[in-house]
């Protein structure tokens, strides 16, 4: 019987493994170089999703940060005329809603088989389904961690179900996610072994990505990963049940990136 370290030899050692695992990651060279940048371009479509939604709603933004600073990625803060009804769930939830509908697309245009080129495939599976998949699961980790962020904002503190919450979504997130790379890749598609290896390595760097932003950050994890104000500024606006929020006027919130 093989101990684990020498499972792992043998693994390194399979030659096929290997290959698609270096084809893989060669493929998508390019989208890890552009993440940093790219990072900036997502953090200003969050906030200007924040901002439609709330003059949409009647609402006018007052302000609109979207470079990131050592508070937080971006933020907007927004006022409502006092005899207006407007939803703020709907305002904190809006750029996940986007994320959803981006990996929702990805799914269908997958499922369809196109015929693609490594790297415009590379590049849909990478912008278009991982990190808005990324952006959705750290959104519900951070809250499920106590985090005052835009999913906190809209169903309130974190429970017991929230942690079956991110566990179901982790599932549903990896089984999806080598579905649709096998049928959108034709020379680039990964068996379960390199695929589960390359989900592992990406978990492990988004938590030590969370560890520095919770180090770095003045006051850890609660400003990160969330479009909250500081607790004095929400004394006004305490978390009241789902129903009951989706219709709650506030007189001002501010919303920092997640």
């Amino acid at each position: 019987m093989l101990t684990p370290a020498a499972a792992w030899i043998s693994i390194g050692s399979d030659t096929q493994f290997m290959q698609q695992l270096v084809s893989f990651v060669r493929g998508h060279l390019l989208q890890a170089v552009l993440i940093i940048p790219g990072s900036v371009v997502i953090t200003l479509i969050h906030e200007s999703v924040h901002a439609l939604m709330v003059v949409s709603q009647g609402g006018s933004v007052s302000e609109f940060q979207w470079l990131p600073s050592s508070e937080g990625w971006g933020h907007i803060r927004f006022t409502f005329p006092k005899a207006t009804t407007y939803s703020s769930a709907v305002i904190s939830l809006a750029p996940h809603i986007l994320s959803v509908l981006l990996v929702l697309g990805t799914v269908l245009l997958a499922w369809r088989r196109p015929s693609l080129k490594d790297r415009a495939a590379a590049f849909i599976y990478f912008w278009l389904f991982f990190v808005p998949l990324a952006d959705v699961g750290f959104a519900l980790l951070v809250w499920t961690l106590g985090g005052d962020n835009d999913v906190a904002r809209a169903f309130g503190p974190s429970s017991a179900w929230s942690v079956v919450s991110v566990v179901a979504y982790g599932l549903a997130a990896y089984l999806l996610g080598y579905v649709v790379q096998a049928r959108l890749y034709d020379r680039l598609k990964l068996g379960w072994l390199p695929y589960s290896v390359l989900v592992m390595t990406a978990l492990v760097l988004m938590g030590g990505f969370l560890a520095v932003l919770s180090g770095f950050s003045p006051k850890g994890t609660a400003r990160w990963g969330m479009d909250a104000p500081p607790r004095s500024a929400m004394r006004h606006a305490p978390h009241a049940p789902w129903s009951q929020r989706l219709g709650k006027p506030l007189s001002i919130l501010q919303l920092r990136c997640a």
